[in-house]
């Protein structure tokens, strides 16, 4: 939608939706709206307004790229977008991009064809080019851009290792202009875009042939590094990545524009890509059930956390983020419970603990305040037991994943606490049961890592051969990240609960009774065992003990549907994304999954018997 209001032209990008997502469509409407800019002699500056206060624009809409069945298709979209992209950097009538919210992907993409940019100064407010996750290259010259307003190294850190700047952030980088109060972005905006000179751009950089020659010494000396970091999921996206960040470096801007046409033709009809697109869809089908949730609920002003666990953090800065008060205790305050409209218990504790310190904030909290009570390993029905189930929701954060578990049928307690999810999270709704489903996906990971090490396998070993087959996190950094013997007890206490499947390893005991150290070392044996285990058989341990257990947990209603368990697990980091999630993987194996299940139950033993859902 255009709003004029002479001598400025507001484009509002809210036909997009909450999130701003982009079409084929929605390219034309812009370029409609470009054209009543362009007709209108009383326009002398435009400015691109943000969708929503969340979203200035999160990018292309992972349905429009799906629908891309041939590179044919590609290349007309990429035509159509590029046309866009420079109608926006070359116009007379100077655009300045007025950010609030996150600004991600060709979102992104779109703000830096602007001449200026001007960012809102909250924490909401994100910069991101996270095509590389999805399988792809940045593609509406995006990257060329960003290399040229803020150099290389941060360019390939943005596009490759994934790293977003808040408004602060990127003021000092140079990729923004002007950083503004949110009820002043708009004016700010208008202003800077009437005073920017028609013919030129507000930053110009122009390098010598040698500092050129220097910069592209350094690009390749790096480049390896940086793809070396995808792992085998993202790899070719992050090569042609690299390939036009190197280009546009050295000031060869054709030959990149050139990289990034054949890369996104190539990529995006690939079958990996279509797959991290399929998940994107499902991402974006459960972030606008959030907001269909949140609409539901008044939005609460004020939260408590009581604990100082991760999760506990987690959801403050989250709630912080989101403009919510956040009163943080390390024990119940009535004082401060009171004033809240949510609280966060989020001790650490076993069962009886968790009841007690349930029951303390409980007593203490307002008479209708929503309690979420944060644990990942409980069942929260017997944490609740004696608690009112319609004002508790259990919660859980992994990764990009926030777990978020109903009592009751009305979903009042659920809708208050997704306001504890950052915009950026995977918000998924879970049936209670014993653990949390990333927990016990993580669990089956770190349990199957043991066995392996008493099998014979090294610690290098085992972390290569995971790295290869794309998982994002080594199987004993996970380990010691959640603690070795805490977790090694929380392991075997839920081993007796779900059955021998979770059967501990000799090191696990070890370590939980605190017979060995906690970080288990090649020991001589394991060294010239070394190579007794290949890593093919390492990657499928790993990977049928996650397939096996997400079937378990869809039988006991832990996620609702495969679907929701794919999500789950490629957003707390547990299975690769390029594979599609343990449900699709298991789809993509057919007959064979069982066939490997059986093999290596008579190898390993019962925790390999397939799950009741696969026997069928």
């Amino acid at each position: 939608m255009i709003r004029v209001e002479r001598p400025v032209a507001f484009i509002e990008l809210e036909r997009a939706g909450t999130r701003g997502l982009l079409d084929a469509a929605i390219i034309d409407e812009l370029e409609r709206d470009l054209d009543t800019c362009d007709r209108d002699d009383g326009v002398r500056g435009v400015v691109l307004a943000p969708a929503s206060e969340t979203s200035f624009c999160e990018g292309f809409d992972a349905r429009a790229l799906l629908s891309l069945e041939t590179r044919g298709e590609a290349d007309e979209l990429f035509v159509r977008a590029h046309r866009l992209v420079e109608r926006i950097r070359t116009s007379e009538k100077p655009f300045v991009a007025a950010v609030r919210g996150r600004a991600s992907g060709a979102g992104f993409e779109l703000a830096l064809a602007c001449r200026a940019r001007v960012a809102a100064d909250e924490a909401a407010t994100r910069f991101a080019l996270p095509e590389v996750r999805l399988g792809l290259a940045p593609w509406m010259q995006g990257l060329e851009r960003l290399t040229e307003l803020c150099g290389l190294a941060l360019a390939l850190e943005m596009a490759v290792d994934g790293r977003e700047l808040d408004a602060s952030g990127a003021h000092a980088s140079g990729l923004v202009d002007v950083v503004a109060k949110p009820d002043e972005l708009l004016d700010r905006a208008a202003t800077l875009a009437l005073g920017i000179n028609r013919t030129t751009t507000v930053i110009e950089k122009k390098r010598s042939g040698t500092v050129a020659r220097v910069v592209s010494r350094l690009v390749r000396t790096n480049a390896h590094a940086h793809v070396r970091k995808l792992g085998a999921s993202n790899h070719p996206a992050g090569v042609h990545t690299v390939a036009i960040a190197e280009r546009a470096a050295r000031g060869d801007l054709a030959s990149a524009l050139e990289v990034e046409r054949r890369a996104f033709g190539e990529l995006v009809t690939s079958s990996a890509t279509r797959t991290l697109l399929s998940l994107e869809q499902a991402e974006e089908a459960q972030a606008q059930r959030l907001d269909e949730l949140r609409a539901s609920a008044r939005r609460p002003e004020t939260i408590a956390v009581v604990g100082t666990t991760s999760h506990a953090i987690r959801l403050a800065k989250a709630a912080s983020a989101a403009g919510i008060d956040v009163r943080a205790v390390t024990e119940v305050n009535a004082d401060t419970l009171r004033c809240a409209d949510v609280v966060v218990e989020a001790s650490r504790g076993t069962l009886d603990e968790k009841r007690e310190a349930l029951a303390r904030v409980e007593q203490a909290a307002r008479p209708h305040a929503t309690i979420a009570v944060a644990s990942d390993d409980h069942v929260l029905a017997e944490i609740a037991a004696h608690a009112d189930e319609r004002r508790i929701v259990g919660i859980a954060t992994c990764g990009r994943l926030v777990e978020l578990v109903p009592l009751a049928a009305d979903l009042g307690a659920v809708a208050q606490a997704s306001f504890l999810v950052p915009t950026h999270a995977v918000a998924l709704i879970e049936g209670d049961g014993v653990g949390r489903f990333s927990w016990r996906m993580s669990a089956v990971y770190v349990a199957e890592t043991l066995h392996l090490l008493d099998d014979g396998a090294s610690v290098g070993e085992i972390a290569d051969a995971a790295h290869d087959w794309g998982f994002s996190r080594e199987p004993l950094s996970v380990f010691v990240e959640m603690g070795p013997r805490a977790t090694s007890r929380r392991i075997i206490e839920m081993a007796e609960r779900i059955g021998e499947r979770l059967s501990p390893s000799r090191t696990m005991v070890a370590i939980s009774t605190g017979a060995c150290p906690p970080f288990p070392a090649p020991s001589r044996s394991n060294v010239l065992r070394r190579g007794r285990i290949a890593p093919e058989q390492i990657q499928m341990r790993l990977a049928l003990a996650i397939v096996n257990e997400a079937h378990h947990c869809l039988e006991e209603g832990i996620v609702a549907s495969p679907r929701d368990g794919d999500v789950a697990a490629v957003a707390a980091g547990a299975f690769p994304a390029f594979r599609g999630g343990p449900f699709h993987y298991a789809e993509h194996l057919g007959a064979e999954l069982l066939e490997r299940l059986f093999v290596h139950q008579k190898k390993h033993g019962t925790r390999f018997e397939p799950a009741a859902l696969l026997r069928r």
